[in-house]
C-alpha cells in the first residue's frame, strides 16, 4: 500500500529546464492575454497604465483582482445579481 501512494508524491516530479520553459511560456501568454484585454477596455491612459502594472507586478493577485473588470457590463451584472441572491 505504501509503494502504491508513494507513486502520487512530489518527489518522483522532475522539474527540469524543458518543465520551467513551458512554464514560462504559458505565464507569458496568460499575461499578454491579460494586457491584450486591458487595451480592449475603456479606460483612460492612467487606468490602463495602473492596471497593467498591477498585472505585472503582483502576478497572481493581480490577475485575479482584474479578472471582475474584464468583463463586459452586462455580464459583471448578472455576476452581482448571482451573488447578491446567496
Amino acid at each position: 500500500m505504501k509503494e502504491s501512494l508513494n507513486r502520487f508524491s512530489l518527489d518522483a516530479v522532475k522539474f527540469n529546464e524543458q518543465m520551467l520553459l513551458c512554464l514560462i511560456a504559458i505565464w507569458l501568454v496568460v499575461v499578454g492575454t491579460a494586457i491584450s484585454s486591458i487595451y480592449s477596455q475603456p479606460f483612460s491612459k492612467k487606468q490602463r497604465l495602473f492596471w497593467i502594472l498591477l498585472v505585472i507586478c503582483l502576478p497572481i493577485l493581480g490577475l485575479l483582482i482584474y479578472l471582475p473588470f474584464s468583463m463586459p457590463e452586462g455580464r459583471q451584472s448578472a455576476l452581482l445579481s448571482f451573488v447578491k441572491k446567496k
